[in-house]
């Protein structure tokens, strides 16, 4: 995938300076995110597969580990990693998600990220939906 565009406010070192944070973003920058978006999708789901024996949504998978959570892989193919690598594990512990209101916040947080993509978040609210008609504190797989 092709090197991320320089964002808006970037220095040379890739560190965005706060005060442009409320500056709208170069198109090239939108574009090359929708691109990233769908292929740590890809790659995250193609990772949730591998895990043989556990339940999984997509790219989210329980995770029964104490304390029980959804997890997923967070990739980054746009830095040159082998596609195989993975970058860090992304978990949401489930006694943080009782409430609707809870969840609700977690699936607006998870918006904010660009590597989640639009498909991420339909599986995280398919998740959800699932495990709230059970006791979330006694999730197994």
């Amino acid at each position: 995938m092709d090197p991320r565009p320089r964002a808006r406010g970037e220095d040379e070192y890739g560190v965005v300076l706060i005060s442009y944070n409320m500056l709208p973003e170069y198109p090239e920058v939108i574009v090359w995110d929708k691109k990233y978006e769908t292929e740590c999708d890809r790659l995250s789901e193609k990772a949730a597969r591998l895990k043989k024996g556990v339940r999984r949504w997509g790219r989210w998978y329980l995770n029964t580990m104490s304390p029980a959570s959804l997890d997923t892989e967070v990739w980054s193919p746009s830095v040159g990693y082998e596609p195989e690598r993975c970058i860090e594990i992304y978990d949401i512990v489930l006694c943080k998600c009782r409430t609707e209101s809870q969840r609700r916040q977690w699936i607006d947080h998870m918006g904010e990220k660009c590597w989640v993509g639009t498909n991420g978040l339909d599986d995280l609210r398919r998740a959800f939906m699932d495990l709230a008609k059970v006791d979330f504190e006694m999730v197994k797989s």
